[in-house]
């Protein structure tokens, strides 16, 4: 069972084997990352002054995602683990 744990984190991309984002990239995630928290505050205003409804989860669940893989791109420069394999391969040195 622990080689096919460690065979299956060897296939995983890793952020030494790709490239980091464009200023471009980050600033527009920079962007969604502000709306994310505007939205952010929008719905804990609206759990606590409307009645609860169960819509509400998915919205939360939305902004917590959309604040991890944007915040992560913003101040890291990387996608999150599991988008990595979005990322162009990093240029090798050569002729």
């Amino acid at each position: 069972m622990l080689a096919a744990l460690n065979a299956n984190n060897m296939n995983r991309v890793q952020r030494e084997n790709v490239e980091k984002l464009t200023i471009g990239y980050r600033v527009l995630s920079g962007f969604f990352f502000t709306c994310a928290v505007i939205g952010g505050l929008g719905l804990v205003t609206a759990m606590f002054s409307e009645p609860f409804e169960f819509d509400m989860l998915y919205f939360v669940l939305l902004v917590i995602v959309s604040l991890h893989v944007s915040g992560s791109i913003t101040f890291t420069g990387y996608a999150p683990f599991y988008l990595l394999s979005a990322h162009q391969p990093k240029k090798r040195g050569g002729p």
